[in-house]
């Protein structure tokens, strides 16, 4: 199994563990194809999407998760925030989801938010970087 496939799979069950803990309810989830995302001709496919209720703040919420292993290439990043971008700018259904990108080191992590701050002015409150071991108590504790 790759190490891409065992971080969506890590963060998947911490959120399945933190649900039996009573932090949060999954509502909804799918893992990449099943997440997929087309407005117009612009796709994407989210490591992991999950709809949660977060108990402490009773709040519901949507995400789209990305797992980063320092595999891909600082172009291919670039150009799934511009996809990302896209559909936010053109969705017609209730909130777009939050996108939650989780670095497997402190390094990624770096790199991920210098992207995140490169990104449309409009854009960046729509992206969040967090490690992959912080997740997802950072949904609750906004760490």
């Amino acid at each position: 199994m790759s190490p891409h496939a065992i971080g969506v799979a890590d963060a998947y069950v911490a959120a399945v563990q933190a649900e039996r803990e009573g932090e949060l309810r999954i509502l909804d989830d799918r893992v990449e194809t099943e997440g997929t995302v087309t407005v117009d001709s612009v796709q994407v496919i989210p490591d992991l999407f999950l709809h949660i209720h977060i108990t402490e703040r009773g709040q519901d919420g949507r995400l789209f998760v990305e797992v980063d292993t320092g595999t891909e290439s600082r172009q291919k990043i670039e150009d799934k925030l511009k996809r990302y971008y896209y559909l936010f700018k053109h969705w017609h259904e209730q909130s777009f989801p939050i996108v939650v990108f989780l670095a497997t080191n402190p390094d990624k992590l770096e790199a991920l938010k210098r992207k995140v701050d490169q990104a449309p002015p409009q854009a960046r409150p729509m992206f969040r970087v967090y490690t992959l071991e912080s997740f997802p108590q950072v949904l609750w504790t906004g760490v």
